[in-house]
């Protein structure tokens, strides 16, 4: 048994088997190291991906939480114009509560007040008998207004032939002359 290169040489054989048990080592070692570089990256990656699930729910919370708090803000909101709300319509039966008392406190003072007297009855009733009624309209103007160049063509005007006795003028004016607005 000779030593040389660190293999015991007995024969050939022998020193093959002593590499291959080497080289066997060797490989071994270097899956054992492969996998414990798996295993790390796969605890690494397990690491990161709880990370993200627990931010992610701390964000899904927090989304929540001002979901909460604008849903009672909107609540507050809502029943605040709904105070308000019942407070105008409390305001305004008031109102008219006063508006309705005030008319029976006038009904049940003596009618004198509310009449007048017999002497105004009558001058009221002379006044509406002294009117007469609206007929005629084209002759009324032509007598409260003289003729002259400038109110002539205002002045012609043409029955119509309605019911109702209203007066078209017959006049080629645009209707934003003053008295020469044309009537329908």
């Amino acid at each position: 048994m000779v030593l040389i290169n660190g293999l015991y040489k007995w024969g050939c054989c022998v020193a093959v088997k002593k590499d291959v048990k080497v080289k066997a080592l060797k490989a071994a070692e270097a899956a054992k190291r492969l996998e414990e570089k798996k295993q790390k990256e796969q605890e690494k990656r397990k690491a990161a991906a709880k990370a993200e699930r627990e931010r992610l729910k701390q964000e899904k919370e927090q989304k929540q939480k001002l979901e909460e708090e604008q849903k009672k803000r909107r609540e507050v909101d809502a029943a605040a114009k709904k105070r308000q709300r019942e407070e105008g319509e409390k305001r305004e039966t008031m109102k008219r509560r006063k508006c309705m008392d005030e008319a029976r406190k006038q009904q049940k003072q003596p009618m004198d007040r509310h009449r007048g007297t017999k002497d105004e009855k009558d001058a009221r009733q002379k006044a509406s008998d002294n009117m007469e009624p609206r007929k005629n309209l084209v002759d009324v103007g032509k007598n409260q207004v003289k003729p002259d160049e400038t109110t002539e063509h205002a002045l012609r005007y043409k029955a119509n032939e309605s019911k109702d006795e209203k007066g078209v003028a017959v006049d080629d004016r645009n209707a934003s002359f003053g008295s020469d607005a044309k009537e329908n």
